[in-house]
């Protein structure tokens, strides 16, 4: 594909001149139509962003890798271990617990009422719904 530089093509399109033909067709050549197919060579930087990305297999490789992030992993669950109130400020409900949503501003709001909206996992289950008052411990006490 002919290429010419813009401000050439600009002079040959001033008010009043009439380019002739091969001016007219130099300006077509020198863009993609619509239609047009784009080599990837004529994608500045195309290459080299393709060689910095991941390989397809080692990235699916290490996505089915239960180890590569075990060692991350269990680091931060003994910090938050370490650190209850990290729990208790994030979204992230631990295996056990229920994250609790007070049903009413009444009363104790750090304290689990009768009837308050719980989520979580309990007895391998998620439950979800109204806690009844019984051992927080077992599926039977969320409605």
């Amino acid at each position: 594909m002919a290429v010419t530089e813009k401000n050439i093509l600009k002079n040959w399109f001033l008010n009043g001149l009439k380019p002739p033909q091969e001016q007219f067709w130099a300006w077509q050549e020198s863009y993609f139509h619509k239609y047009d197919v784009i080599p990837p060579t004529a994608i500045e930087g195309l290459s080299e962003l393709l060689n910095s990305k991941a390989d397809k297999e080692a990235f699916d490789s290490h996505l089915q890798n239960f180890n590569t992030h075990l060692e991350d992993f269990n680091a931060h669950v003994e910090d938050l271990n370490a650190h209850y109130e990290l729990i208790e400020l994030s979204r992230i409900i631990p295996y056990g617990q229920v994250q609790v949503f007070k049903t009413s501003p009444e009363g104790d709001q750090k304290v689990k009422a009768i009837g308050d909206y719980c989520v979580g996992w309990i007895e391998g289950s998620l439950v979800s719904g109204n806690w009844n008052g019984g051992d927080e411990m077992l599926k039977s006490s969320y409605e």
